[in-house]
Formats: structure tokens, C-alpha cells, sequence
């Protein structure tokens, strides 16, 4: 098991504060010319088309100057250790989930320094996808739960099965509104005598799904949460990200595009963030755009096996 990284904390400090003292004295210098490039006794070292672009070009100098920051995507398969090292980096224990769960793997999580002072030690944002970006996943869901005939595959019990992670997905935000989804034929079963019910095909399985409200009414919003406790925080956390192996109604974690976490970890001080993520080719394809992005401005990328 990987022990939380100890830290020097006043080399850290005043580190920072060489770095911040230097980008001060450049932001300085920078305001103070661009004061001076536009003083009224200095009128005629160059033209007025002149003055303005490097007036411009100090303003964006002056909008750029400050602590550098890094970010470290660390990507990898279901229980390979992620959010262990994750949790070790930052000093923590039981921020990150560490188990291994379906779902842990399937939101991205992204670490990064609370600057505020005053409120909770611990905040977080919950970043649901959009109606349009579910719209679409579900058209992808649903066709791995569609028979040839063009009817809802109800029921996935093989976890092994091509179509089990769909069914779960589906199952986890509409629950027994979806795997209810049948409708009397009218006829009856000539050997039990029993009435005969089909599975709704899928475009009336659609519409049904539209009604239901119970998880999809966090599409588009943002959910806030905050603690000072890293247990209660995780907590308040998992609502959304899903801490149970078992497969339940009434998750939001299929429908989440990513969590944003911000605690008072001094290893990430400086400014760097870090990124414990699902890795490409998500089937969640508004996730998976999101991971490309992240491994893409990445100054660092870590495979954790």
C-alpha cells in the first residue's frame, strides 16, 4: 500500500514565495512601461499605431505573468492503483476511492489546490453532461439492447456479456422504469395459460424514458459540494460517483462528465493539477472527448499498471 508523501513544508512555502516575488517584480515592470509608453511627454518616439500594439502587447505580457502551473494525467485499468498513488501524492487517505469500482474508473476526477483560505478545507464540483450529450449516448446504449426485430433487451445478467456494461448503465439511471418496460400482447401462453408480455420496442422505449426524471434532471448543471473532513467530503462526493459494487437504481454516475476536487494539499500548491482518468475510448463519448483534452495539454502522463 502506497503511504501518504511527506513534505518539506517550509522549503515549499518559500519556494512559492521566490516565485511570486519574481513574477511580482516582472508584473511590475511591465505596468510600469506600458504607463510610460502612454505618458503624454513621451508623444512623438513613435507612431499611434505603434504605441497601441505594444501597449497590447505589454497588457497580454501582464496577463501571463504568474506561477506556472503543470498537470499530470495518470491513466490505467479498473484496480491497477490510480487513485492509491493519487491519494498517496497528496498526503491523503480516503479522498479518492480505491476500490476498484465500475464507476470510480468511469468519471474523471481532477485534483487541484484550494486557495481559499476561509471556506471549507475541501470543495468540489460535480459536472453532469448535457441533455444533447445524453441524448446521444443513449442512442448508443440502446442499440447494444436492441434485438434484431427492434425490441428492448431488458435484462443483461452475464457480466461477461458484449452488452452487460450498457444494461448497467441504463439500469443505474432509469432502475425498474427501464427493465419494466413490457406491454400485454392481449394473447396468451397456450401451455401455462399465462398472459404473454413483450419488451417495448425501443423507439417507445424512448419516449417512455424521456418522463423519467429520477437521475437525468442533474443534465446541464453542476452539483457543489464541501467539507472539512476528507472522509465526509469523499462521501458527499461518492452521492455522485457511485460507491457501491452492486449494480442499483438511481445513480448519477453514468450521466457525470467529470469532478473537479480542491483541497489544501501542498504538493499541489504550485499549481499543478492532477487528473485520475478512465483512460481513451470511453464508452461515455462526452468523457472520453474530455480525457483527449486533458491528455493533450498534459505536461506529464502517467501509466500506472
Amino acid at each position: 500500500a502506497a503511504r501518504p508523501v511527506n513534505l518539506d513544508h517550509k522549503a515549499v512555502e518559500a519556494q512559492l514565495n521566490a516565485e511570486a516575488s519574481c513574477i511580482g517584480v516582472c508584473q511590475w515592470a511591465a505596468k510600469t512601461l506600458a504607463n510610460t509608453i502612454g505618458a503624454r511627454e513621451f508623444t512623438d518616439w513613435g507612431s499611434d499605431i505603434l504605441k497601441r500594439n505594444r501597449s497590447a502587447a505589454l497588457s497580454q505580457l501582464s496577463g501571463t505573468l504568474t506561477i506556472p502551473g503543470a498537470s499530470v494525467v495518470v491513466v490505467g485499468n479498473t484496480g491497477a492503483g490510480k487513485s492509491t498513488l493519487l491519494n498517496a501524492l497528496i498526503g491523503e487517505s480516503a479522498v479518492l476511492p480505491t476500490n476498484g469500482m465500475r464507476a470510480c474508473t468511469a468519471v474523471i476526477i481532477e485534483l487541484s489546490y484550494n486557495h481559499d483560505e476561509r471556506g471549507p478545507q475541501y470543495t468540489g464540483e460535480v459536472e453532469f453532461v448535457s441533455q444533447e450529450e445524453w441524448d446521444r449516448e443513449l442512442e448508443d446504449l440502446l442499440g447494444d439492447l436492441t434485438t434484431q426485430e427492434g425490441r428492448a433487451i431488458l435484462s443483461v445478467s452475464d457480466p461477461d456479456a458484449h452488452n452487460y456494461d450498457s444494461w448497467c448503465k441504463l439500469y443505474a439511471v432509469y432502475g425498474d422504469a427501464y427493465t419494466h418496460s413490457t406491454y400485454d400482447t392481449g394473447e396468451r401462453s397456450d401451455t401455462t395459460g399465462n398472459k404473454i408480455y413483450k419488451a417495448l420496442m425501443v423507439d417507445d422505449l424512448k419516449k417512455k424514458l424521456k418522463h423519467v426524471r429520477t437521475v437525468t434532471h442533474k443534465l446541464g448543471t453542476t452539483e457543489r459540494v464541501a467539507a472539512n473532513d476528507p472522509r465526509q467530503f469523499r462521501g458527499r462526493l461518492e452521492r455522485f460517483l457511485d460507491s457501491s459494487n452492486d449494480v442499483s437504481a438511481g445513480q448519477y454516475w453514468p450521466i457525470v462528465k467529470r469532478c473537479k476536487a480542491r483541497g489544501r494539499w501542498d504538493v499541489l500548491q504550485s499549481g499543478c493539477t492532477f487528473v485520475d482518468a478512465p483512460g481513451v475510448n470511453d464508452d461515455n463519448s462526452s468523457r472520453d472527448k474530455v480525457v483527449k483534452g486533458y491528455l493533450k495539454s498534459a505536461d506529464s502522463i502517467w501509466i500506472v499498471s
